[in-house]
């Protein structure tokens, strides 16, 4: 298995366990429900819908904004993907590309939600909602809300797996960003000398 696919599986096994939970959520829920995770009263599980970005962020405009949200995240998605080829390309670090590959898991997961879950689920208001509803879901492709179900009562945002995604792979860059530098430079250096082995060679004979 090769470098990029192994990012990708990563990717994958967090997109699973997003939506796992998402889909719980929205099956066993009603929108605004709340109960204590474990019996501790500061974390809590809260099930609200968004129409935004992460930790519940939302961009003005309507439909109009979420369209063009769904379709910055897909252009986004697309970038990273490349970004992770390119880090392996340049032989960069395993742990940069993992932690870009949390972050990629993240950005999916979301944008999952924006684009399918309307179309699968019936609303959540005031009743659990219902898979595959014979008369349609509550909105169409790319105009889903995203599941958001984990409240800390010393974090304001709701937020979800996905979210918790992004932020973890963000932190993991910041944090480790010299010793990428590092191991890339180690990288350059080690490569230059198998060149400069190779040009010894050739003079040599």
């Amino acid at each position: 298995m090769t470098r990029f696919q192994k990012s990708i599986l990563i990717a994958l096994v967090l997109i699973v366990i997003d939506q796992i939970i998402k889909f719980h959520i929205k099956l066993n829920m009603i929108e605004g429900q709340t109960f204590s995770f474990l019996g501790m009263d500061w974390f809590q599980i809260r099930f609200v819908e968004n129409e935004g970005m992460a930790f519940g962020w939302t961009l003005g405009g309507g439909d109009v904004g979420k369209l063009a949200l769904s379709v910055f995240r897909s252009v986004a998605i697309v970038g990273i993907i490349w970004y992770i080829r390119q880090l392996i390309k340049r032989q960069a670090a395993k742990m940069a590309t993992i932690s870009v590959s949390v972050i990629l898991a993240g950005a999916l997961g979301n944008l999952l939600d924006s684009m399918f879950y309307g179309m699968i689920f019936s609303d959540s208001v005031g009743k659990v909602a219902e898979f595959m509803p014979e008369n349609g879901g509550y909105a169409g492709f790319m105009y889903g809300n995203v599941v958001d179900m984990v409240s800390w009562n010393f974090f304001p945002p709701i937020f979800n797996f996905a979210d918790a995604c992004i932020s973890v792979g963000v932190v993991a860059v910041i944090l480790f960003r010299k010793k990428f530098v590092f191991e890339d430079n180690a990288v350059s250096e080690k490569v230059e000398q198998e060149e400069q082995k190779q040009e010894n060679s050739v003079q040599n004979l």
